[in-house]
């Protein structure tokens, strides 16, 4: 279930609950008021694969490796493969 709340004028808000179905779901929603904003999921139960979570890992994947490998490599050539992999990690623009 997906945790929704419409949020209004003069902190009218209202919540509503809704079964997934695969990657896509839609349903209707009266509402009582006219919403102002929509918030999905507010406290992240649900598994968000997003453009800045996928950038992220992608810097973030060479971190095992580099601590694992420490003792072998000198520190200016860890920090080097770090900086560099977060620099060739995919643009949000």
């Amino acid at each position: 279930m997906l945790k929704v709340k419409a949020l209004g004028a003069n902190g009218k808000e209202q919540s509503h609950s809704v079964q997934v179905h695969g990657l896509a779901t839609t349903f209707k929603w009266p509402l009582t008021f006219e919403a102002q904003s929509v918030i999905l999921d507010s406290h992240y139960l649900i598994l968000r694969w997003t453009l800045e979570y996928r950038l992220l890992a992608t810097a973030l994947a060479s971190f095992p490796r580099v601590q694992v490998n420490a003792e072998t490599n000198p520190v200016e050539k860890v920090e080097k493969e770090r900086i560099d992999r977060i620099a060739h990690a995919p643009s949000l623009t």
